[in-house]
């Protein structure tokens, strides 16, 4: 069971980063670019979680994006 539950866990974090923080948006070739987009995807999913957890949010990486998105349209208007 512990196995299983960790699975998820780990197969949730790579939807969570396909969706919502763009790991398969990039069109390197390179060894090392595409560590680097693959590197920066996982931390601001990281990021996004570690926000949630301190701000008492429940784990829904779509409000997350829709907060930081309109938090950042009111700064530029």
């Amino acid at each position: 069971m512990k196995t299983y539950r960790t699975r998820f866990q780990i197969e949730f974090c790579y939807r969570d980063s396909k969706q919502f923080t763009g790991l398969m948006d990039c069109q390197a070739r390179h060894k090392r670019q595409l560590d680097f987009a693959f590197n920066a995807s996982f931390a601001s999913l990281n990021a996004a979680k570690v926000f949630m957890k301190d701000n008492g949010m429940d784990n829904s990486m779509a409000k997350v994006k829709s907060l930081m998105f309109n938090a950042n349209y009111t700064k530029v208007m």
